[in-house]
């Protein structure tokens, strides 16, 4: 579905991501792995279109999709859920929702937020309430759902454990896990390998930009490296 070749992304002059090569399939969860610093969110700017691509190519289902702007993108299929969740603060949470359907012009809009309140009962819950007042969690659940509106076909998931509580992790990977049994593709950069794992059918490790490890998640759970560097 998702095919990267030597991609290379930065920031001023200075290079993230260097020569980076790795594919990600349909109906499955793939996994960029590494500490902070090891390109993963750079990575995932570039798929979606948010930071140039300065070398390289993606190709999304068969076609070119490098620098052809987010919007486009969004069409075709890529939506990423950003590091940090950034929610509008001020509007509802049904308003954020709704905003995930901005360049949709179809008829399920309707249909697609049931669906999304089938998933998030917590947001049914608060729909007219402020989605700044939610609790880290709750805007994280918001962020993944605002991204289900606009129907992916492939979904980015940054960080999407970063700043929560284990149990609240531990709610949020569950949905994740939902989401892919449902047959909806992920690609989902993470510091919390362990997690990641559980849910991934295959991993890639990244470190200073490049790709160290690949394989199966249970093969990379194996690796006296990934298991020493990132498992304890």
């Amino acid at each position: 579905m998702l095919s990267v070749r030597g991609l290379k992304a930065g920031y001023g002059a200075a290079l993230a991501v260097r020569d980076l090569s790795f594919d990600a399939g349909a109906c499955a969860v793939t996994a960029l792995l590494g500490a902070n610093g090891a390109g993963k969110t750079t990575t995932m700017l570039a798929i979606s279109g948010l930071l140039p691509v300065r070398a390289g190519e993606i190709r999304f289902e068969g076609r070119p999709a490098a620098n052809i702007g987010n919007d486009r993108l969004v069409r075709l299929g890529i939506v990423q859920v950003p590091q940090g969740r950034q929610v509008f603060p001020q509007m509802t949470v049904r308003e954020n929702l709704e905003l995930g359907a901005f360049l949709r012009r179809d008829g399920g809009i309707a249909a697609d937020l049931d669906r999304v309140f089938g998933h998030f009962p917590r947001l049914a819950e608060r729909a007219g309430q402020a989605a700044g007042t939610l609790s880290g969690g709750e805007q994280q659940m918001l962020a993944i759902g605002r991204a289900l509106m606009a129907r992916p076909k492939l979904l980015l998931l940054d960080e999407p454990s970063l700043g929560l509580a284990p149990v609240v992790v531990d709610a949020v990977y569950a949905i994740i896990r939902r989401l892919a049994e449902d047959g909806l593709a992920i690609l989902l950069a993470e510091q919390n390998v362990a997690k990641a794992l559980s849910v991934a059918s295959r991993g890639f490790v990244l470190e200073n930009g490049r790709v160290i490890a690949a394989g199966s998640s249970a093969e990379l759970g194996a690796t006296d490296f990934v298991r020493k560097a990132y498992l304890g």
